[in-house]
């Protein structure tokens, strides 16, 4: 779309008293207009004594995801190169976002995936005339 700046993946936050879950993100176009949106998920019948017994570390993980998937139809809309997360750092066990870039080329080279919609919008984002070898020295030199 034109115009957009930036999309960010905001936060997320739960409502134990009312059992609903918020997810919020945020786009910014060109002269600093912006615009929030908000997803909210009502988990019916769900007492609010049943939240203490998800552990913690669970819960998270899982809403981390959901706000991932469900802000990706906004991100369709609203796409721009420039994506931020503001509540997380995606993918803690691959680390930095060149690794990930790194990751994904590999399993694009190896045809693992075909057809994806994530592998279609890495290809997008991320031709073959991309410059992945200077991605493998910096991070090379990184580990040094």
């Amino acid at each position: 779309m034109p115009g957009v700046t930036s999309f960010t993946f905001g936060t997320h936050t739960i409502d134990v008293a009312r059992s609903t879950v918020s997810f919020t993100y945020h786009v910014t176009f060109k002269y600093g207009l912006a615009k929030t949106f908000t997803d909210r998920l009502y988990f019916k019948d769900v007492p609010k004594e049943a939240w203490a017994t998800v552990p913690p570390d669970i819960l998270e993980t899982t809403l981390q995801s959901l706000l991932l998937m469900l802000g990706i139809n906004y991100w369709c809309t609203f796409r721009t190169k420039n994506i931020r997360i503001e509540s997380f750092k995606p993918l803690d066990c691959v680390g930095v976002a060149e690794e990930m870039i790194l990751a994904m080329h590999y399993v694009v080279e190896r045809g693992e995936y075909v057809g994806e919609p994530a592998i279609k919008i890495f290809k997008e984002h991320f031709p073959a005339s991309y410059d992945f070898t200077a991605i493998e020295r910096q991070l090379l030199e990184n580990d040094q």
